[in-house]
C-alpha cells in the first residue's frame, strides 16, 4: 500500500503523541507504556522553542568570530533544541543534524531546552582559559532574554482558546 503525504519522524510522532496527552516510555525490553499527560504541555514547548530562539538571536551578535582562525564559525553554530519528556521535539540551528551537548542530561519527566553553539572555540571564549580571559555572550544573552519568558510563552498559546 503507498504512503500518503510525508514520512513521520520520530519528532513527529513524539509531538502527535504529546499533543494527544500520551508520552511513550521504555520500560524494559521491546516493551513500552503510554502514560497520560497534560497535551497543554505541546504550546508550552512551543513557547519554550521561541525563547531559545530568542536567546540564540541575542547571542549570536555578542559572540567572536575570527575567519582568519580555521574552524571558528562561532556566530554561524548556534542552535537549540527542546525536549520532552527526555525525548527531542523540536531542533533549530545552523545545521541540520542535531546533536545535544555533551554535558546535558534533560529530565525523564517534564520539558528541557538547551541553547548552545557547535563551535569547537565557543567554550574557550565563553569559559576562558588560562592564559585568555573569559568573553561570555551566551550568558549574557540568557540574561537579557528572561524578561521575556512570559511573553514567549503567551505568544504560542492559542489565541482562540482550546478545543
Amino acid at each position: 500500500m503507498p504512503a500518503f503525504g510525508p514520512k513521520l519522524t520520530a519528532r513527529d510522532r513524539t509531538r502527535i503523541r504529546l499533543g494527544n496527552g500520551k508520552v511513550r516510555r521504555w520500560v524494559s525490553k521491546g516493551v513500552f507504556v503510554d502514560i497520560d499527560v497534560d497535551p497543554l504541555l505541546l504550546v508550552v514547548a512551543d513557547g519554550l522553542a521561541a525563547h531559545m530562539a530568542r536567546i540564540i538571536e541575542t547571542a549570536t551578535p555578542m559572540a567572536p568570530d575570527d575567519p582568519a582562525t580555521p574552524g571558528s564559525r562561532i556566530q554561524e553554530s548556534g542552535g537549540f533544541a527542546v525536549y520532552a519528556f527526555g525525548q527531542v521535539i523540536h531542533t533549530e540551528g545552523a545545521r541540520r543534524d542535531y546533536r545535544k551537548p555533551r554535558s546535558f542530561r534533560p529530565a525523564r519527566d517534564g520539558l528541557d531546552a538547551v541553547a548552545h553553539f557547535r563551535s569547537r572555540l565557543h567554550h574557550l571564549h565563553e569559559k576562558g582559559t588560562v592564559n585568555m580571559p573569559a568573553r561570555p555572550y551566551l550568558g549574557p544573552a540568557h540574561q537579557r532574554a528572561a524578561p521575556h519568558l512570559l511573553e514567549d510563552l503567551r505568544g504560542a498559546w492559542p489565541r482562540g482558546g482550546l478545543r
